[in-house]
């Protein structure tokens, strides 16, 4: 993949990111693309990847890390049964986790 393709991929995630959450910003979502282009670019030079190998290990850390923190959350939300208003931040937080696990898979399978 080159960095016209990868620009273009780019621009599809963050179209996507602007449908399902409204109230993020042009500046947000610019900011999020310049995230995720700068670690690819970061595993390019430091590690001498390819495009689309940095990308498969960002997808790969984004699953392990949706793990242990879907694990972590389920630890949590057990203890917070009897706390429903203490449990809500958490839940916030594996619903990001989750989606963006989704969001990288679909970037990659396109």
């Amino acid at each position: 993949m080159n960095r016209w393709q990868w620009q273009g991929k780019l621009q599809e995630v963050r179209d996507e990111l602007a449908r399902e959450w409204e109230k993020l910003t042009e500046k947000d979502l610019h900011s999020i693309e310049d995230e995720l282009d700068r670690i690819v670019g970061l595993f390019e030079k430091r590690y001498g990847y390819s495009s689309e190998r940095s990308l498969a290990e960002l997808e790969r850390y984004v699953d392990r890390y949706g793990e242990r923190t879907r694990a972590a959350l389920n630890e949590r939300l057990k203890a917070f049964q009897k706390k429903p208003k203490q449990a809500l931040p958490l839940l916030w937080g594996l619903m990001t986790v989750v989606g963006m696990v989704m969001l990288l898979r679909r970037f990659r399978a396109r």
